[in-house]
């Protein structure tokens, strides 16, 4: 745009000459206002504004059909083996979720597979955080109620109804979802959740999966560079941004809740040789990948007193609440808490070097919806 001299307190309507270029997909146009001299406090080309306009969101599908490669599962009362080409999943009925993945013969998880609903506490959740372990989010297990599992044109679906609680207490949350395997390994989850009116507002809600640290590499779709939250996001922006595992944590003296990228629409999580898993929401989520699980998160008084970290722990949630607020000020705003009942659309797809994530994860299989609850 060249240089402005606009004076403090005016405003100036300026026509920018744009073809947009054919793309599909979600799309955005940001603005970067940089100094064009040297000040005291800062030198020329140093940015000290941005502005970010949405200009395309339009996700078109590429159907893929897998009618030539093989899928299969057996039971048992206690699990379910589903078998592909190159890969072997199995999903434990007892907890309602995956308890292994293995692709080409390697191990994706180092623990099973699990529905989270808490994070470290920060100081503003200090009157929140009582209530939190006095239902005993922190302990919380799942019930299941049913597991059916079928075949469903050319991929495998499995519909299972639980609820989340812990000993002595009532159940917080009703959850009903439908998990569809499809024969190239990817997986898709598509989950209606209900909080009991009992419930304090939940901190989040997902999943969360335990990785080895060689998984130590993250590329993102969402708002970055820093860490961002539904409350805490104006310094961000949407864009494409690569980290390390490590340099996604913010390391608060401290430690707490921290690294969060909020509104991600893709996020793939990787090893030194580009292998790895590709997580992706209809409508964006909250992600997080950190070497600290939340438990070692909220022990530790200091950041010192964290242990070395051999894992990467990666959270991926329809939503996490906003930290703001509430130590010693006004509750949250509820604009900014997860509301009683929701539904959401997500996919873990594993992913080798060659694969670009912002293509990978618009590829959907051709087949038929198959039963729902």
């Amino acid at each position: 745009l060249g240089s402005l001299a606009l004076p403090p307190h005016r405003t100036e309507r300026i026509r920018i000459d744009y073809d947009y270029p054919n793309l599909t997909g979600i799309c955005y146009v940001k603005f970067s206002f940089t100094l064009t001299a040297d000040t005291p406090y800062a030198d020329a080309g140093t940015e000290f504004a941005f502005a970010q306009l949405k200009v395309k969101s339009l996700n078109v599908f590429n159907y893929i059909d897998f009618s030539d490669m093989p899928i299969k599962f057996k039971q048992t009362d206690r699990e379910i083996k589903i078998e592909g080409d190159k890969f072997k999943y199995i999903f434990d009925k007892f907890n309602g979720c995956f308890s292994s993945l293995e692709v080409e013969k390697k191990k994706i998880m180092s623990v099973p597979m699990k529905y989270n609903v808490m994070r470290a506490p920060t100081n503003n959740d200090i009157n929140d955080n009582i209530e939190w372990e006095k239902e005993r989010y922190h302990i919380c297990t799942p019930r299941v109620y049913n597991c059916l599992v079928e075949k469903s044109g050319d991929c495998v679906t499995i519909l299972c109804r639980l609820s989340l609680g812990s000993v002595g207490r009532r159940p917080f949350v009703y959850v009903d979802t439908k998990w569809t395997i499809r024969p190239d390994g990817g997986i898709e989850n598509a989950s209606t959740v209900d909080v009991a009116s009992h419930a304090p507002s939940l901190p989040r809600f997902g999943l969360m999966l335990q990785l080895s640290s060689v998984f130590n590499s993250v590329e993102y779709f969402g708002l970055g560079p820093g860490e961002s939250y539904i409350d805490k996001n104006h310094a961000s922006y949407m864009g494409i941004f690569k980290s390390s595992v490590r340099d996604l944590m913010y390391d608060y003296i401290y430690p707490q809740e921290n690294g969060n990228r909020h509104n991600t629409i893709w996020s793939a999580v990787r090893t030194s040789s580009g292998n790895g898993l590709l997580f992706s929401f209809t409508n964006g989520f909250d992600f997080q990948a950190l070497p600290y699980s939340v438990e070692e998160l909220s022990s530790a008084k200091h950041s010192y007193e964290l242990p070395s970290s051999d894992k990467t722990v990666v959270c991926v949630d329809y939503l996490q609440r906003g930290v703001g607020s509430n130590a010693c000020g006004p509750a949250l705003a509820e604009k900014y808490c997860l509301p009683s009942h929701f539904n959401y659309k997500m996919s873990i797809l594993p992913i080798k070097s060659s694969d670009d994530p912002n293509v990978k994860c618009f590829e959907k299989p051709v087949q038929s919806e198959g039963r729902t609850f």
